[in-house]
């Protein structure tokens, strides 16, 4: 019954359909740590955000009145008012396929708060400093956020490698220590929790060779600062973007490790950028 449970209830589905069915069948399970491995500017922070909005316009919380579900994204890349007006642009020209150049700060606000509280989520957004950011610091703030009220669903982290370390341990060590807390806390909760992986130079190489399907190519031995993280990961998504002969950019995903469930027939996936998302 749990494991039908995790399986089915209490699943995250994102916004594309085709990532749900063919390669995640149904989504992302509450209490699953993932990954999203990709070179610098291939779209680790946007998919993040993605998953944000998804989760709260795609999903319902499923958990008894009286308390908050939350998604906590922490941001220790990019401001807090930069991530909040990418989510707003994106929200709204995938609802009503125009830009949103001709509204007052004021509607922004009435639009960001509509759209993402309408099956009864609330999206808490903060910035940290990575270097001054630990393990310790996200239970501190997790634990005030309780304290208020909230009972948080989903954890969106851009990104974890960029957070403080343990400084006794060797740094591949204390990075893969550091993953291994997150990955604990989320499978102990019930807690879905998602966040970039950066990858290494010889990533790059294979991407700047010319060969086609790149993403099929990457693998654990790609992965920076600490091949360990592989190994702390429930779920590894290897994403690049890559032009097509014709000129159009996909954003292409490749599965590599689904911890808890049976290894998905189909494992890639490709989706074309356009100007509505």
């Amino acid at each position: 019954d749990k494991q039908r449970e995790r399986r089915h209830a209490n699943v995250f589905r994102t916004g594309l359909q085709g990532l749900n069915e063919r390669i995640l069948k149904g989504g992302f399970m509450r209490g699953e740590f993932i990954g999203f491995c990709a070179l610098s500017h291939n779209y680790k922070s946007g998919i993040l955000m993605d998953l944000a909005r998804w989760f709260c316009v795609h999903n319902s919380p499923g958990i008894p009145t009286g308390r908050i579900p939350t998604i906590l994204f922490i941001s220790l890349e990019n401001e807090i008012y930069e991530n909040t007006m990418s989510w707003f642009r994106a929200a709204y020209t995938n609802a009503y396929q125009r830009e949103p150049d001709d509204l007052t700060d004021d509607e922004i606000i009435d639009f960001v708060s509509d759209v993402y509280s309408k099956k009864g989520f609330t999206l808490q957004v903060h910035r940290r400093i990575g270097e001054e950011f630990g393990f310790d610091d996200f239970k501190e703030l997790v634990d005030k956020l309780e304290n208020e009220g909230c009972v948080i669903l989903g954890v969106l982290i851009d990104y974890i490698q960029l957070m403080k370390l343990d400084e006794k341990l060797q740094h591949a060590k204390a990075m893969q220590t550091l993953f291994g807390q997150f990955r604990n806390w989320g499978n102990t909760t019930k807690t879905a929790v998602a966040t970039g992986v950066q990858l290494n130079g010889e990533a790059a190489n294979i991407a700047d060779s010319g060969v086609a399907y790149v993403v099929k190519r990457f693998g654990i031995s790609h992965i920076a600062e600490s091949r360990g993280i592989f190994r702390e990961l429930d779920c590894v998504l290897f994403m690049h973007i890559e032009k097509s002969t014709t000129g159009m950019y996909y954003l292409t995903f490749n599965l590599k490790k689904r911890r808890y469930l049976q290894q998905a027939e189909e494992t890639s996936i490709a989706y074309r950028f356009s100007t509505w998302g």
